[in-house]
C-alpha cells in the first residue's frame, strides 16, 4: 500500500525527488504497476513488501525459482 511505503520514506535519512510526490502521484505509480501484474503474469509477479525483510526476500527468492523452474519453494 502507498501510506506503507511512504511511512517508510519518512523513516529514511536519504530521500530522492520521487519520495517528495504527492500521495496521489504514488497512487498512480502502484496503480500503473498493479496493471502491468494483472495484464502481464508472465512478466511481472506481486511482491507484499508489507510484511518483515525476511518474509518479503523469501517471496522474491520464491519468485525466481517458479520462473526458473525450480520444485522447490516454502510459501506460507
Amino acid at each position: 500500500e502507498v501510506e506503507v511505503g511512504l511511512e517508510r520514506i519518512r523513516q529514511r535519512s536519504k530521500r530522492d525527488r520521487f519520495d517528495e510526490e504527492t500521495i496521489e502521484f504514488h497512487r498512480n505509480i502502484r496503480q500503473g504497476f498493479l496493471t502491468l501484474v494483472k495484464n502481464e503474469p508472465g512478466r511481472f509477479v506481486l511482491i507484499d513488501a508489507s510484511r518483515s525483510l525476511n518474509s518479503t526476500v523469501d517471496q522474491v527468492i520464491c519468485a525466481l525459482k517458479d520462473r526458473i523452474g525450480s520444485p522447490f519453494c516454502d510459501s506460507d
